[in-house]
């Protein structure tokens, strides 16, 4: 796999993590003010955990697939709080 598509890869896996991520925040939140707080727990720490991981085996990978995921997260970050506006 050549570099680039390396690259290319890691930002859109970062940027559905990151939707993902922090669309889940939400339904978290959510579960906190029902009272719901064990369910707002198992799913807090399942964000953690899978962004954890992902950013690990992009960490494995390189600095540039690495950086690549974290600005895909951000970006993502960037539309749901867009969309939450």
């Amino acid at each position: 796999m050549t570099a680039n598509l390396l690259l290319i890869l890691a930002f859109f896996g970062g940027l559905v993590l990151g939707l993902v991520h922090f669309a889940s925040l939400n339904l978290a939140v959510t579960r906190y003010v029902d009272g719901r707080t064990g369910t707002a727990l198992a799913v807090h720490a399942l964000r953690m955990v899978v962004l954890g991981g992902a950013l690990y085996a992009l960490a494995r990978t390189g600095t540039g697939p690495l950086l690549a995921g974290a600005l895909g997260i951000f970006a993502g970050r960037i539309v749901i709080m867009g969309l939450r506006r």
